[in-house]
């Protein structure tokens, strides 16, 4: 019973893999960009060896039935960390930019169109940004959050092609 078994704790990653070095914690749920500065200083520290724990099949598909505009599977390249020779499957939060229904459509739109025009100054900053494309945008964003899509962000994607019609 994971109300009674385990006793949780809210900590930074930071925070989280201090107290892992100490001895303070078993482990610890993190979504995040990959790589994570604490994991990969946890990964390196002499003597501790740490392991990923894949969140995958019925417990994967259980959470994102629950939470489906907020999840997607994914994975956790090979190489992501040191010492980690597989991929590992996950889940990761969709990030999404949420405006109130009021915001103007050709400001939104400008927004979208510009992270897409600049992925590259992005991805500078983050790694992953090399990947984003409107089509895993708009899929990864699930069919739930679809439904409320903004006028400004149904031009980017019908402009991008991805939405037909």
């Amino acid at each position: 019973d994971p109300d009674k078994d385990f006793i949780r704790e809210k900590l930074s990653p930071a925070d989280s893999g201090a107290a892992m070095k100490d001895g303070k914690l078993d482990a610890f749920f993190w979504s995040g960009a990959v790589p994570t500065s604490s994991i990969v200083d946890l990964a390196t520290t002499p003597g501790f060896k740490i392991k990923f724990v894949p969140i995958s099949g019925e417990i994967a598909d259980k959470i994102i039935q629950k939470y489906p505009a907020v999840f997607h599977k994914t994975k956790i390249p090979k190489g992501s960390y040191p010492g980690l020779e597989e991929d590992v499957d996950t889940i990761a939060i969709t990030a999404v930019i949420a405006v109130m229904d009021k915001f103007p459509a050709d400001r939104l739109y400008e927004i979208i169109k510009a992270i897409f025009d600049h992925k590259d100054e992005l991805a500078a900053a983050w790694k992953k940004a090399v990947y984003l494309t409107p089509e895993k945008a708009y899929v990864q964003a699930g069919e739930e959050a679809r439904k409320y899509l903004h006028p400004g962000a149904e031009r980017f994607f019908k402009e991008a092609g991805v939405i037909k019609g």
